[in-house]
């Protein structure tokens, strides 16, 4: 199996430091660079899709949670997979928000054929 390719947001401050995002054949995921071992979280190309749409609009996502932690974490989930859920700083998340806006990550929300 070919690892994923991961994409990271040209705003980051540290090179490939902040949130990662990479198109796989099950669909979308993200992750927390600086913590490699850490969580996954395993989405489809339309959810992803409703993530970017609602980082644009400054709207909740239906189908990601995002939550701020006091101490100044965001914190990405299913509501059904918690044990998936990526925690981030409020800057990477920043950063990674700019690079939605800009559309960096745009060709991730297009749902992909199967290959036959």
């Amino acid at each position: 199996m070919t690892p994923p390719s991961w994409q990271t947001s040209s705003h980051c401050a540290q090179g490939e430091a902040c949130v990662n995002v990479a198109a796989v054949p099950s669909g979308v995921l993200l992750t927390e660079s600086s913590d490699p071992d850490g969580a996954i979280l395993h989405t489809t190309p339309e959810a992803f899709a409703a993530l970017t749409h609602a980082l644009r609009t400054d709207t909740p996502s239906p189908h990601i949670h995002i939550t701020r932690t006091p101490d100044g974490l965001v914190r990405l989930h299913h509501p059904h997979t918690p044990e998936q859920t990526v925690t981030t700083t409020a800057d990477k998340w920043h950063a990674f928000t700019l690079g939605v806006l800009d559309g960096e990550f745009d060709h991730l929300a297009e749902p992909r054929r199967s290959l036959r």
